[in-house]
């Protein structure tokens, strides 16, 4: 299967195979947040079009948005595009079932050429606050950066935000002083009003690109409209389980 990326890299992947049950199984990949990567790693045949990357392709330096697209590709060249889930509807708390199509069914943001030459020319951005005092360099996430956002989920369980904040950001130029390290910023960072993160997390998303993983819903109980539904990503999404026919349960 030919998937494009939101970068414009553009690759063949093929299904998952019996032997890729051991990137599921390993469990320094899911501790670092490296198993999808290793998925599309394993799963890629071809590199069609290396879009803004360098030959031979560093996945280390692939943007996080490819990495999960490339990963939807090989869950659909697997078990099916058509993805079935359940949720349960917060109004009336009716379970039901739902379906999406994971490669025509979701919004992607694709990476613009600007972003792409200063993702590829060392992938540092800048957004200047109002307060004209400071400014916040940060980076697009990477697939090298798992390892670090996974940690900082880890250590900073107790404050998500500047943990999600922190693996994306460079350095702080606050009123002339620098700001660079986690044992700075993360005290600077918790310091800020929320409507600091807010800003700042829309601010990055301007730069960001892949697929957009929530999706609008109806519940059939109630008709209530739900909106930005997360779609569950759990084993089942990866290896969803097969009914048992019939003709088997018959030969037990």
């Amino acid at each position: 299967m030919q998937v494009s990326l939101p970068t414009g890299l553009k690759i063949e992947v093929r299904g998952m195979k019996i032997r890729e049950e051991r990137v599921f199984a390993d469990k320094r990949l899911e501790r670092t947040g490296q198993t999808v990567r290793k998925l599309v790693e394993a799963c890629t045949e071809e590199i069609i079009d290396y879009g803004p990357y360098s030959s031979p392709l560093d996945w280390d330096r692939v943007a996080w948005g490819d990495i999960f697209k490339a990963g939807l590709a090989v869950r659909a060249a697997t078990h099916g595009a058509k993805y079935k889930f359940e949720f349960s509807c917060p109004e009336c708390g009716a379970r039901q079932g739902w379906q999406v199509d994971i490669l025509e069914g979701l919004d992607e943001t694709p990476m613009d050429a600007e972003t792409a030459a200063r993702f590829i020319d060392g992938n540092e951005f800048t957004v200047e606050f109002d307060d004209g005092l400071t400014v916040v360099h940060f980076k697009i996430p990477v697939a090298g950066d798992a390892p670090t956002i996974a940690r900082n989920h880890r250590t900073y369980q107790d404050a998500p935000i500047s943990g999600a904040l922190l693996a994306r950001i460079i350095k702080v130029i606050h009123d002339g002083r620098e700001i660079k390290g986690s044992k700075a910023l993360i005290p600077w960072l918790q310091d800020q009003p929320l409507s600091f993160a807010s800003e700042l997390v829309d601010e990055m998303e301007e730069f960001n690109c892949g697929v957009d993983t929530t999706i609008d819903v109806g519940c059939k109980a109630c008709g209530a409209e739900i909106e930005e539904l997360d779609l569950p990503f759990d084993e089942r999404f990866w290896v969803p389980a097969r009914k048992q026919s019939k003709k088997s349960r018959r030969r037990r």
